[in-house]
């Protein structure tokens, strides 16, 4: 048997009435689905947020821990090379050690004007009319380790300093 649904049409005020309400129902359990996920959201990102936390945390705890037995042992391999007479990098099937060198530079941002004024131009890096910089490969050159940049008339040049450490470095 064949049913023909017919399409209800509104014809009158009270029919208007009914059918606002029914669309007032369904927005408010539509409005209700976006509440619920929006809770359901906060609750899970809570949630993942703490065990994220947990997780960094404990990442955290285990890898101090990793430090700690690297540099343990790390220091046990700096003791032994310290005791050879060559100091050449060493190599093992599980890695090499070694001293490297290491240039430490560091100046302030009044050296620029500081170097125009003491007359040491050969230090600055003239890059347009208008811009200019501290040459660091000129000083690094001129400075030894350790030492200070000085004017002509023996003037120690503040702000700036250079010097050369060595480190030593595991490599597995």
């Amino acid at each position: 048997m064949t049913e023909k649904n017919e399409r209800f049409e509104v014809t009158n005020d009270s029919q208007l009435n009914w059918a606002l309400g029914k669309y007032k129902e369904h927005k408010i359990q539509f409005d209700e689905y976006d509440i619920q996920a929006e809770e359901s959201r906060k609750i899970l990102e809570e949630k993942y947020n703490s065990e994220l936390y947990g997780i960094e945390q404990r990442r955290l705890k285990l890898q101090a821990e990793e430090q700690k037995e690297m540099d343990y042992f790390k220091g046990l391999a700096e003791q032994y090379y310290l005791t050879l007479e060559t100091k050449n990098p060493k190599k093992t099937i599980n890695g090499s050690v070694r001293f490297s060198k290491k240039e430490n530079v560091s100046y302030d941002d009044n050296l620029l004007s500081e170097l125009k004024e003491k007359g040491l131009n050969r230090f600055i890096s003239v890059k347009t009319k208008t811009i200019e910089s501290v040459d660091k490969k000129a000083l690094k050159a001129f400075v030894k380790d350790g030492g200070q940049l000085m004017s002509e008339d023996g003037e120690i040049v503040e702000g700036f300093k250079f010097d050369k450490t060595e480190e030593f470095t595991v490599k597995v």
